[in-house]
């Protein structure tokens, strides 16, 4: 999923995990520092953690509905 075009550009991207907690220590493993993903009103099971890639762009993580 590609988020915010701007000017034709995407600066973000997101992706949907099957399992989030897998996605963030296997990151986490390798050096990369994402935050705990806060949780969102209005969603049940929906968590979304993000982060900075290393060319400034925004990488969004994603589980539930």
């Amino acid at each position: 999923m590609l988020d915010n075009p701007k000017d034709g550009a995407v600066d973000t991207v997101s992706l949907r995990l099957l399992n989030l907690e897998t996605g963030i220590e296997r990151l986490r493993d390798t050096g990369v520092a994402v935050g705990n993903p806060p949780p969102i009103s209005g969603f049940d099971t929906l968590r979304i953690a993000t982060l900075t890639v290393p060319d400034g762009n925004t990488l969004n993580l994603l589980e539930g509905e």
